[in-house]
Formats: structure tokens, C-alpha cells, sequence
């Protein structure tokens, strides 16, 4: 039988970027401890997902586009710092297809997709679909018109793929479920989780592993 190309399904927020974007928005408009405390209930399972997304998209607006501009260049000087082209290179040897499923939105990834791109690193994004609306220069509201339902598309790319997922939040665990191999970077989804990392750089360790596990067949 012939075998399956491999992905690697990762999320976005303090995982593939060091970064949590949706409390990044917020320190710009000061609201950064009301979103930060959603955040946390959301990442440990304690308030549904979709409430969570819609207070926060309504928290942080009133928003000016130059600081949301602002925020995607700081997570890409921090991403820069924190390796992340290391552990894309480090996928791209090992011959593994990425995609980025997360519950950030579109007018984050969008911008994040075309920048790896010009650093000739093809990721693929899946994430909430939005609309911005805006008056007087400023985006007074942000629509929520689709959340990524992260289980459902795990479990299409499991079919066409070998999958190793890459979590760190409650929000992960339907990506990781349906996913063949699953990692985690926060010890508390250990339950949930084949195995837990501390770093992207163990991260690469235990794919080089799998790949050569899968190798011998």
C-alpha cells in the first residue's frame, strides 16, 4: 500500500508564533486584562469557544487598521526571534506538508500566510472568517461569519494524510484527537496527548523520529 504524504497541523497562537494575537489587539486598545481573562477560560475548556471569540472581537473594537498592523509586526519580529524559521526549515526537510488551523482570525492570516510566503515557506492557514466593518478610518465592528471547526478539518486531512498535530490549548483537542500523532506544548492536555514537548526544537526531534519510524516501515 502506498504511503501517506506527511502534515503537520499546527496552531498559531503560542505555538507556531510565540505570541497570543487576540491579547496583543487588546494591550492596544486597553483591554488586555478583560480579553486576557476570556482568553484563559477559553484556553482551559471553562467558557464555549464561540463565546469566547464574539465578547473579545467586541472588546477590542473600536480598532484602528494601523494597530492591528502594528501587533502582526511584532508577532513576526517574534517569531523570528523564537526560531520559528528553524522549525519551518526543520519541517520542510523532514518533508512535511503544514497547515495552521486556529481560531484567530482572517485578517491576521491572511497577512501571516503572504509574509512566510515571501520567506519561501508554503503554510497553509485555516482559520475564522470575519468582516470587517468600518467607519471614520476605524474598524468599528468585527463580524464573526465562520469559526474553523478544528476537529472536523483534522479529521479530512487525516484521510488524505499521515497527521502529527501541534497544541497547547483546550480549544486543540478535537486537531489532536483527529489527528495520528499528537503533541502537546502544555502539560496539562497530557491526557489528551501521545506525547508533550516543552519547545518546537523537541518538537523537530520527535518528527525526525517519526520519520524514521515511518521509513523502516
Amino acid at each position: 500500500m502506498e504511503k501517506k504524504r506527511l502534515a503537520i497541523l499546527l496552531d498559531l497562537d503560542s505555538t507556531l508564533f510565540p505570541v497570543e494575537f487576540i491579547n496583543e489587539l487588546a494591550k492596544e486598545v486597553g483591554k488586555e486584562e478583560e480579553v486576557g481573562e476570556i482568553t484563559r477560560k477559553a484556553m482551559q475548556g471553562k467558557m464555549p469557544i464561540e463565546e469566547a471569540l464574539r465578547k473579545r472581537l467586541s472588546l477590542i473594537t473600536p480598532i484602528k487598521r494601523e494597530l492591528i498592523k502594528k501587533v502582526i509586526e511584532r508577532a513576526k519580529r517574534a517569531f523570528l526571534s523564537s526560531n520559528g524559521k528553524e522549525f519551518l526549515g526543520c519541517l520542510e526537510k523532514l518533508g512535511f506538508e503544514v497547515f495552521v488551523l486556529t481560531h484567530s482570525f482572517d485578517f491576521i492570516t491572511n497577512e501571516l500566510e503572504e509574509w512566510l510566503s515571501s520567506l519561501s515557506f508554503k503554510v497553509t492557514f485555516f482559520s475564522n472568517k470575519t468582516e470587517l466593518v468600518e467607519k471614520d478610518g476605524e474598524i468599528v465592528e468585527i463580524k464573526l461569519k465562520e469559526i474553523l471547526d478544528k476537529g472536523r478539518l483534522a479529521s479530512s486531512l487525516s484521510s488524505s494524510f499521515y497527521t502529527v498535530a501541534v497544541g497547547d490549548g483546550f480549544n486543540d483537542i478535537p486537531m489532536l484527537k483527529n489527528s495520528d500523532v499528537s503533541i502537546s506544548l502544555n502539560k496539562r492536555l497530557s491526557p489528551y496527548v501521545d506525547i508533550v514537548a516543552n519547545s518546537l526544537e523537541e518538537v523537530c526531534r520527535v518528527l525526525k523520529r517519526i520519520v524514521e519510524r515511518n521509513a523502516k516501515g
